[in-house]
């Protein structure tokens, strides 16, 4: 509302010039700054929240198959913004995915590598490919700009986690 937003402030003038200096920020750093900003506060204030609050659930029930494991999510949805494979893009919040990932020695002594990765499916462990279509659900039914590909979990030993993958943010505290 304009009139709400000059009366936050202490005159119209005092408007204008904060108005002056969002325009003046955007037409020095363009539109790809913009993006940046933009994606970046709706992840923070409306994706990440909801990513954790599914994740953190099944966190939970993945520690009663393994009490050490650790559940997270990497990549843009964690950091807000692509990483250099993608040219280092704004997130887009139409259209992003959710890396997940469980950290477990005892369960990725449980799942074998395909092309150098543990990528949970039924056949590898049932009750987390069971869990991974729950999360799927439950982020679809929540965010509509998730891309079209199903969520899955990749599985690290701790090991492998410091060592490569140590980027994402974990959920679901003791």
């Amino acid at each position: 509302n304009p009139g709400e937003f000059v009366s936050a402030l202490e005159s119209p003038s005092a408007a204008a010039n904060l108005l002056a200096a969002d325009v003046a920020f955007v037409a020095y750093y363009g539109k790809r700054t913009a993006e940046f900003v933009s994606g970046y506060v709706s992840l923070k204030r409306q994706i990440q929240p909801i990513v954790e609050e599914v994740l953190g659930a099944a966190a939970q029930r993945i520690k009663q198959l393994d009490r050490n494991a650790v559940v997270g999510f990497r990549g843009s949805a964690a950091r807000g913004y692509k990483g250099p494979h993608k040219g280092n893009d704004p997130f887009d919040p139409e259209n992003f995915d959710v890396d997940g990932f469980i950290v477990s020695d005892k369960l990725a002594a449980e799942i074998p590598r395909t092309r150098g990765a543990r990528f949970v499916t039924q056949r590898s462990s049932p009750a987390l490919a069971t869990e991974q279509q729950l999360v799927d659900e439950q982020l679809r039914a929540k965010l509509p700009g998730l891309k079209s590909q199903p969520f899955t979990f990749r599985v690290f030993t701790f090991e492998e986690y410091l060592s490569k993958a140590n980027d994402g943010r974990f959920v679901g505290g003791e």
